[in-house]
């Protein structure tokens, strides 16, 4: 069976991948199943220059093909902080609630109306040193100074992520309108069909 590397330790990421790719006959290996602690300075000033960065650096580390992504938050009162520092946004690799009570505190004083917001991914795929291919999508929604009771381990600021369509916090979101909206699932579109057309 032909194999894929995802890039992540982020638990909450290489299950959402997992199961966007279930249909696929291919064995997902994350970092830990290859016992793989490398570090990739992720000093890119791009959502793609990151992701690409970590594809080749693990393709080059494994010879697998291999999956990466880098995405963020980007809050528009706020010059679109904190966009790729979105985990490190307080100097510091930081705490999921951390990171959601800097969101709460930043935007406390922006008036309602006025603190839209969106995710934006960028989902790199690595077949070789000159073979990476590049997707992004955006989602567009709001940031709320309350929080949805629904925490996601590993992804913070959708407990304080409002989407308009749904009229819900993105944590809250079933499977259904997860699937409609999720910005990773609209980014894997075109990525899937390389996967299967190319490895």
């Amino acid at each position: 069976m032909k194999q894929l590397l995802l890039a992540s330790r982020n638990p909450a990421k290489i299950e959402l991948y997992k199961k966007i790719l279930k249909d696929l006959d291919l064995q997902i290996l994350a970092l830990s199943d290859l016992n793989m602690n490398n570090e990739v300075d992720e000093n890119g000033l791009t959502y793609e220059e990151n992701s690409a960065k970590k594809a080749l650096e693990f393709f080059k580390i494994s010879g697998l093909p291999t999956l990466a992504d880098d995405s963020g938050i980007e809050i528009a009162a706020l010059n679109n902080e904190p966009g790729v520092k979105t985990r490190r946004w307080p100097g510091y690799e930081a705490t999921d609630q951390e990171l959601i009570d800097l969101a709460i505190n930043k935007i406390k004083n922006i008036p309602k109306g006025q603190r839209q917001a969106r995710f934006r991914v960028v989902i790199s795929l690595c077949l070789g040193e000159n073979q990476i291919y590049s997707s992004q999508f955006d989602l567009p929604g709001e940031i709320t100074d309350f929080v949805s009771n629904k925490l996601v381990a590993g992804f913070p600021f959708r407990s304080v992520f409002w989407v308009p369509q749904f009229g819900k916090h993105h944590s809250d979101l079933n499977q259904e309108q997860l699937e409609q909206i999720d910005h990773r699932r609209k980014a894997m579109e075109k990525i899937r069909e390389i996967i299967i057309q190319k490895i």
